[in-house]
């Protein structure tokens, strides 16, 4: 059944803020998108099972419109994360420290965290 994703770039405006974002790629391979039903990622079940028992709501996404101009490819299991970039929320600081260690890597395998800055359109 067909589903519609937005563009991470496209929540971004729509939200009006910073956004966190998740990209889930194998350090060892040359494919672009070496999960292609973007299930396969066991780092991508961990971090969905970790949101869901925290309540942090979540969605699935695509990477930035840019990213994608002139393809047409599938879901690879990007997640958007419903919640502001704010170092002193105690709710993302509890993600952050989920996904990295004390010198600011991500501990997951695989696992690509991104915050993607908010532009606001030029008048």
């Amino acid at each position: 059944m067909p589903r519609f994703i937005q563009y991470i770039d496209h929540i971004c405006d729509t939200k009006q803020r910073d956004v966190l974002w998740l990209r889930f790629v194998p350090k060892n391979t040359r494919r672009r998108f070496p999960f292609p039903d973007g299930r396969n990622c066991p780092s991508r079940a961990a971090v969905i099972a970790f949101l869901l028992a925290e309540g942090i709501p979540f969605e699935e996404c695509l990477p930035t419109r840019n990213a994608c101009e002139g393809l047409i490819e599938g879901y690879f299991g990007d997640l958007y994360i419903d919640l502001p970039y704010n170092p002193a929320d105690p709710t993302y600081l509890k993600l952050e420290r989920f996904l990295e260690d004390e010198s600011g890597c991500v501990k997951l395998p695989d696992t690509k965290f991104y915050r993607l800055a908010y532009q606001p359109p030029k008048p």
